[in-house]
C-alpha cells in the first residue's frame, strides 16, 4: 500500500456518545453530502448533543449562516424536499421557496425551478405572489369625533389644528408662527 511500512495513527479511548459525535461531524465533513443529508446531520447534533447553531459551525467548520440556511431546508414540505434530494431544484432554489408565504406558492415555485426559472425568477414571483395574498394596506380609520373636533378648533382659532388620540387619551395641536403669534393665539384663548 503506497510503499510505507508503517502509518501514523492516533488512538483515543471514548465513549459510546464521544465516538457517535466523532462520527457524526466527520460524516459532516464529507463533499458528497446532498443540503438535506448535511441539514439533518446538523439537526441530530442540536438534538443529541444539545448543541447550539453556533457550536455546530465550529465542530464542522462552517459559518453559522451557512448552519442557519442549512437547518431552513428542513421546514420545506415534504415534496419539495424530496425534489431537492432528488436533484430537481437547487439548494438555492429550495432556500427562496421559503419566502413565499404558503405552500400552494412554494409548489407554484418548485414547480418554476423545475422548469428552469432562475433563483432571481423566484424571488420575483414570491414577492409579486406575497404581495397579492396581502393586499393593498389601508389607512387605519381616522376617529369621527377627533376629526370633528379638529375642524371645529381649527375654524374657531383661524389656524391648523391636528387632533390625534385613542379611546383613553389624546393630543390637541395648535400651529403658531413665532413669539408674537403665540402671544395672539393666547389671547384668543383668553389666556393671556
Amino acid at each position: 500500500m503506497a510503499g510505507l511500512t508503517e502509518v501514523p495513527a492516533v488512538i483515543r479511548e471514548m465513549t459510546d456518545a464521544e465516538e457517535m459525535l466523532f462520527a457524526l461531524i466527520e460524516n459532516l465533513q464529507r463533499e458528497d453530502l446532498t443540503p438535506l443529508e448535511e441539514a439533518r446531520g446538523y439537526r441530530t447534533l442540536i438534538e443529541t448533543q444539545d448543541f447550539t447553531q453556533e457550536e455546530v459551525s465550529q465542530a464542522v467548520g462552517k459559518s453559522r449562516p451557512a448552519i442557519t440556511n442549512a437547518l431552513r431546508l428542513l421546514n420545506l414540505p415534504e415534496d419539495i424536499q424530496q425534489m431537492l434530494e432528488n436533484g430537481e431544484i437547487t439548494a438555492g432554489h429550495a432556500r427562496t421557496l421559503l419566502s413565499f408565504k404558503t405552500e400552494d406558492g412554494m409548489r407554484l415555485g418548485a414547480k418554476k425551478a423545475k422548469e428552469g426559472a432562475s433563483v432571481r425568477e423566484l424571488e420575483a414571483l414570491a414577492k409579486r405572489l406575497n404581495e397579492e395574498k396581502e393586499g393593498p394596506v389601508k389607512a387605519p380609520r381616522k376617529n369621527q369625533y377627533y376629526e370633528e373636533a379638529q375642524l371645529a378648533v381649527g375654524e374657531y382659532l383661524n389656524r391648523k389644528v391636528k387632533v390625534a388620540g385613542s379611546k383613553k387619551k389624546g393630543t390637541l395641536q395648535i400651529e403658531f408662527y413665532g413669539e408674537e403669534d403665540l402671544q395672539n393665539l393666547l389671547h384668543d384663548l383668553h389666556m393671556n
